[in-house]
């Protein structure tokens, strides 16, 4: 099982990946998501100002850089 993680960068999502995850989320959950199609409503429910990230970890594949996973919190 290991040897799978290792092509895989798990992470929290940065701000400059949120355009990837909304597409993620437009295609593998449902088309036209709340989540993906407002940005507004993604802040308010997801960002970390803080931190200045959004509050999903995502599973980007080490060779293709596509995300294949996520999970919001």
């Amino acid at each position: 099982m290991s040897g799978l993680l290792e092509n895989y960068s798990i992470h929290i999502c940065l701000e400059s990946e949120l355009s990837e995850l909304q597409q993620f989320i437009h295609d593998h959950w449902k088309n036209h998501h709340v989540l993906s199609s407002s940005k507004e409503f993604m802040d308010w429910q997801h960002y970390d100002k803080e931190n200045r990230l959004y509050n999903f970890v995502i599973a980007k594949h080490t060779k293709t850089n596509e995300i294949h996973g996520i999970l919001g919190f």
